[in-house]
């Protein structure tokens, strides 16, 4: 009767285990289509990131070093936001040159 029991038990586990990761499989590969798409989005944003960023980064150069000509910015300040669009711009292309 014990035996029994377990045994019952025993097969039960095994058929919910099985239906289980029957389940976790074909969740998995749904949701592996759909991040398919997403990271097809994901990559176009990162390629478009890293050609604007040092279009921008350039941009924004040439306006301090006016601003700076202009004498709207201490020299201090125009320093200041010279080294940290540098390195923002940098940041990006050491970056993209790692990861690809």
């Amino acid at each position: 009767m014990i035996l029994s029991h377990y045994r019952y038990l025993f097969n039960r586990i095994s058929a919910h285990s099985m239906l289980g990761a029957a389940t976790l499989t074909l969740a998995n590969a749904a949701i592996a289509q759909g991040l398919s798409k997403a990271t097809g989005v994901l990559q176009t944003l990162q390629n478009e990131l890293t050609s604007i960023i040092p279009i921008c980064a350039t941009i924004l150069l040439l306006f301090i070093g006016l601003a700076y000509a202009g004498r709207f910015l201490e020299k201090e300040a125009a320093i200041r936001w010279a080294i940290g669009i540098i390195i923002a711009g940098s940041a990006v292309q050491i970056t993209a040159m790692l990861f690809t």
